[in-house]
């Protein structure tokens, strides 16, 4: 009866980390969703699809013919930084007129609601400050 009751244990506790593999694998990367610009009338929609993100302008008041543009692309968590609860990093390639093509980013969530966005050159430099909309644009 107890080898009954282990096995049955065994079997059930195996199921539930496959089911909780899974769902943790298939949940939305925690930048998913609509973020507004700090300082300008603008939004960027970021969405991943098997662990790979990119970022689309949503709405610009200041550019109207900028909606739809992919701003960000090859998003991934960057798994190797020192990510806590309130720090996420992510690698990125972020469109920049400047060489008319997408140069190396790094993303870092300063807390849930803050993403940052910088390149290197020679140094970090922010490009860009973004903060989580609260409803869609």
């Amino acid at each position: 009866m107890i080898k009954t009751f282990i096995k049955t244990f065994i079997k059930a506790f195996t199921l539930t980390l496959i089911f909780a593999q899974s769902v943790y694998a298939a949940a939305p990367e925690p930048i998913s969703g609509i973020w507004k610009h700090s300082e300008k009338m603008a939004w960027l929609e970021f969405s991943f699809k098997s662990g790979l993100g990119h970022a689309t302008v949503l709405r610009h008041e200041g550019n109207t013919k900028a909606k739809g543009l992919l701003v960000l692309k090859d998003i991934k968590a960057n798994d190797n930084a020192p990510n806590t609860s309130s720090s996420k990093t992510f690698s990125a390639k972020m469109y920049s007129a400047d060489v008319n093509g997408f140069i190396e980013a790094t993303m870092t969530m300063e807390d849930k609601d803050s993403l940052v966005i910088t390149i290197n050159h020679g140094g970090q430099t922010e490009v860009l400050r973004l903060n989580r909309a609260l409803t869609k644009q």
